[in-house]
């Protein structure tokens, strides 16, 4: 891997963020993490992603020791809104549609621990009612921080992960849409595009 995991954002601070879904609001649940600024870049293996979280995976611990989430990300790698995933609901904007995998990235505890986790699952068009239609789990891709050799850490800053390219179907040169959905209330949702190099 050509970046270190472990969850701050000093390297990250050159580089644009990909969203920027600014400050936690004032009146936030104790047990939900507010999703900041997220960043990606990619090697000729892996996808890498920071997401900044407020607050921190240990921090939110000291306050609650029940799992949950920070959200999902969803990924497009043939940037076509028209094959994928339907839009739940009724949206008729592109940029809710034609996803085909979701990372899951997931909260808990390992003893008296906190935990950060991500699992992948690909979009079936089978069981929408079943997490629209994403119950499909990528095999190998489940990957938990107090695991040897993780592909996932969280610090201070956030949490950092690093996904296989050929487990999303990306590769060098392919232009990916992504969509970012917060689990805590109100944060919004974040659209953007990525080029692998």
């Amino acid at each position: 891997m050509t970046i270190q995991l472990d969850g701050t954002i000093g390297k990250w601070s050159g580089k644009k963020p990909a969203w920027d879904n600014g400050p936690a609001p004032a009146d936030q649940p104790p047990d939900k993490i507010h999703i900041g600024k997220v960043y990606f870049d990619n090697d000729g293996s892996f996808l890498y992603a920071f997401v900044q979280c407020s607050p921190s995976v240990a921090d939110r611990f000291k306050e609650t020791q029940f799992s949950g989430d920070i959200g999902g990300i969803f990924v497009d790698p043939d940037n076509n809104p028209d094959t994928g995933s339907a839009a739940e609901g009724h949206s008729t904007n592109p940029n809710d549609r034609g996803y085909k995998t979701k990372i899951y990235l997931a909260l808990g505890a390992v003893g008296d621990k906190p935990m950060a986790g991500y699992q992948l699952f690909r979009f079936t068009g089978k069981y929408l009612e079943d997490n629209n239609g994403f119950n499909e789990e990528v095999p190998h891709s489940d990957q938990n921080s107090f695991d040897q050799n993780a592909l996932i850490a969280f610090g201070k800053d956030g949490v950092e992960l690093a996904i296989p390219l050929d487990q999303l179907g990306l590769r060098a040169g392919a232009t990916a849409r992504i969509m970012i959905e917060p689990s805590a209330p109100d944060q919004g949702t974040g659209f953007t595009t990525y080029k692998c190099h």
